[in-house]
């Protein structure tokens, strides 16, 4: 036992402003602009050694993080409902219906009706998943939407609703840039879904590593900046 403490406490410290490495953290584009970017632009000056490598969502984020593919996952606690890994919450957000700006079809607000008669853009990871937890529960709630376009980004989805009468779910917390990127209006769920939680994930071999240590910090810290969505709080 003497011999594993002196082998912990003799590990050598992470130094951001002279260490150099790679991390690779798995996310999606949503957090990757609301959540990396920030982290990024801090990072050029504090840790100028240290390349921050975003890869895309995997299919199987706990088979990534404990085959050392990836450093760290985020994703929502609903995508890994049942997953033990160390975790923490970072923030949270709601889902609004995302529309083209001329679509005369709804007004100020969407009907369950209204809602299930229109033809929808449902984002998913491709690959096998064809849907999004938003969409999952819709249909459990009995509310099944008319699918017309899969697509892997939320950035693409104001682009296919120019002119077109359909929707599509989107977090709130980038509305803001999707309304910069194209003609489109934001009106309410027509039912309650479940808020994003978003999550970091990491393998249990990493927990003590002070580079991924600081890593993880300095993303919690990010996060704790964030303004919270309306109607949302913070991360848990």
């Amino acid at each position: 036992m003497s011999l594993i403490r002196r082998a912990l406490e003799d590990r050598p410290a992470f130094d951001p402003t002279t260490d150099a490495g790679t991390l690779r953290v798995s996310c999606s584009d949503y957090s990757t602009v609301v959540l990396i970017a920030p982290l990024v632009r801090e990072l050029t000056a504090e840790a100028p050694g240290v390349t921050v490598e975003v890869q895309p969502r995997s299919v199987d984020p706990v088979g990534s993080l404990l085959r050392a593919e990836t450093d760290l996952v985020i994703e929502p606690t609903a995508v890994m409902r049942g997953v033990s890994l160390p975790s923490q919450g970072l923030f949270r957000d709601r889902w609004l219906c995302c529309l083209w700006a001329g679509n005369s079809r709804v007004g100020d607000s969407v009907s369950r009706a209204e809602f299930a008669e229109l033809g929808r853009i449902v984002y998913s990871m491709g690959r096998g998943s064809p849907r999004s937890f938003a969409d999952e529960h819709l249909e459990r709630s009995g509310l099944r939407r008319r699918a017309e376009f899969a697509v892997e980004s939320f950035f693409l989805a104001p682009h296919l609703l120019q002119g077109t009468e359909l929707v599509a779910l989107v977090p709130e917390r980038v509305v803001p840039l999707l309304e910069r990127m194209a003609s489109i209006r934001v009106v309410e769920p027509p039912l309650e879904i479940p808020e994003i939680v978003q999550t970091m994930w990491w393998s249990p071999a990493r927990t003590t590593d002070p580079a991924h240590q600081w890593l993880r910090e300095r993303i919690a810290a990010v996060a704790a900046r964030m303004e919270p969505a309306t109607g949302a709080g913070r991360g848990a």
